[in-house]
């Protein structure tokens, strides 16, 4: 009973600590941001798409980290570099949302993450799980070697893929403790359902060039919309 509780208060510990932080959203477009304000952050319509980076029907993925939000709201991963030439195919501004933690529902790590962190050897639990579940050969039908190498062996060689693949396979065999233990360690967030910001931001993407890449001053660049 003792061990019970311990537990108990360590799930809840865990949760509070989510419940407590902020996470953002970025995008790119002037569409989807003015969409966004008007009916806050939608699951995408996935009825035409199909691969591996595929999202998760009926999630929307935010992170805890400004840095990863404002490659989405530049358009590229251009931070401290001249970014005028994205104006002519995004327009002048990209965009970043906040949204509180008390305001997320059903979550669960982004499954891009789950194989990143498989890929750096970030989680030593996780890196079993993938070894016992995703380091096979494949074979065919008849029992044949194909001669490809593993899932495992794609996600270390850093195909990005793999990761997402992995991932998402990972994710059905995990407790809802081992997933919460991802997302306190960074892990990027997807949350089932519609997610209300309390603030957006917009960044000139003239700017681009001041920003610094961890983003530690974006929201000194950025405007605070209405």
């Amino acid at each position: 009973m003792k061990n019970l509780r311990k537990y108990i208060r360590r799930i809840l510990a865990e949760a509070l600590d989510t419940q407590s932080k902020v996470y953002y959203h970025g995008t790119s477009a002037k569409e989807a941001a003015e969409s966004i304000l008007q009916s806050g952050i939608q699951p995408p319509d996935l009825s035409s798409r199909q691969g591996a980076l595929t999202p998760v029907q009926g999630k929307v993925y935010i992170t805890p980290d400004i840095s990863y939000a404002q490659i989405y709201a530049i358009g590229a991963d251009m931070a401290g570099s001249d970014a005028s030439r994205m104006i002519e195919n995004y327009g002048q501004y990209g965009y970043v949302f906040v949204i509180d933690g008390d305001k997320l529902g059903d979550i669960q790590p982004d499954e891009d993450s789950v194989g990143e962190m498989i890929h750096n050897e970030e989680v030593s639990w996780l890196d079993d799980m993938a070894r016992y579940y995703l380091d096979e050969e494949p074979y065919d039908d008849e029992g044949q070697d194909l001669g490809y190498y593993s899932l495992y062996d794609a996600v270390m060689g850093g195909e990005y893929d793999a990761w997402a693949t992995a991932g998402k396979f990972l994710l059905d065999e995990m407790s809802d403790s081992q997933k919460q233990k991802l997302i306190d360690a960074g892990a990027h967030i997807a949350n089932t359902g519609v997610l209300i910001p309390s603030k957006a931001y917009r960044i000139d993407r003239n700017k681009t060039q001041q920003l610094k890449r961890d983003g530690s001053n974006f929201f000194d660049l950025a405007e605070e919309m209405a």
